[in-house]
């Protein structure tokens, strides 16, 4: 398995073949469960919903090789305005001929009977939250480290707001993480502990 920054994947052109197609845009993440979703795709102004395990996905700035056919994408299932719903996910799995276990459905239900969907959220939507110790404010989430054997969200990528090196960013389990709400991620820590963390040193990711 590899370790992988997830906002390095974001603008990489989407090619098949040796055809362009359009670029990553955003990523939904499964903040229930702590794993990378689907990539959001921009097909020339028409957005996609792909499993990463659709796609290749190179080090450095190379294209991200797409393992369905752009026929496929241009029948799929357009992304509903409500969001999310297992419904829909199961019509993108039937129509791309994903087991629903590569998409690992779990219902929410919320407190009146109905599928919640409010533990898929897109990274753009969330990235630069504040993060929020139980001793006060400690620091911004920048990105998100990813797993490529089954698309776990290992690390929160932590940066400063002033409080420790403008330069330093830190690796925290989001399964600290309590609640994420109105531009606050809140975490069971509190600062030290968090400030003392591991350092972030992306070419080192994959050196344990």
């Amino acid at each position: 398995m590899m370790l992988h920054s997830l906002s390095e994947w974001l603008g990489r052109p989407v090619i098949a073949g040796d055809e362009p197609l359009g670029t990553v845009e955003d990523a939904v993440l499964d903040v229930l469960n702590w794993r990378l979703r689907y990539l959001v795709v921009d097909l020339n102004g028409r957005p996609a919903l792909l499993i990463p395990g659709a796609l290749s996905l190179p080090a450095g700035e190379q294209p991200l090789q797409l393992s369905v056919s752009r026929e496929q994408i241009a029948g799929s299932p357009p992304l509903p305005e409500t969001g999310l719903t297992d419904d829909y996910e199961a019509a993108l799995a039937n129509h791309y001929g994903w087991e629903l276990e590569q998409i690992e459905l779990e219902t929410n239900i919320d407190e009146d009977g109905a599928q919640a969907t409010d533990h898929l959220l897109r990274f753009e939507e969330i990235r630069g939250h504040t993060l929020r110790a139980a001793d006060g404010r400690a620091g911004r989430l920048d990105d998100f480290v990813v797993g490529d054997e089954n698309w776990a969200l290992f690390y929160m990528v932590v940066g400063s707001t002033g409080l420790f090196e403008a330069d330093r960013q830190v690796l925290l389990p989001p399964t600290w993480v309590e609640m994420i709400a109105e531009g606050e991620i809140a975490v069971e820590l509190n600062k030290e502990t968090i400030h003392k963390s591991r350092p972030y040193q992306p070419e080192n990711l994959n050196d344990d």
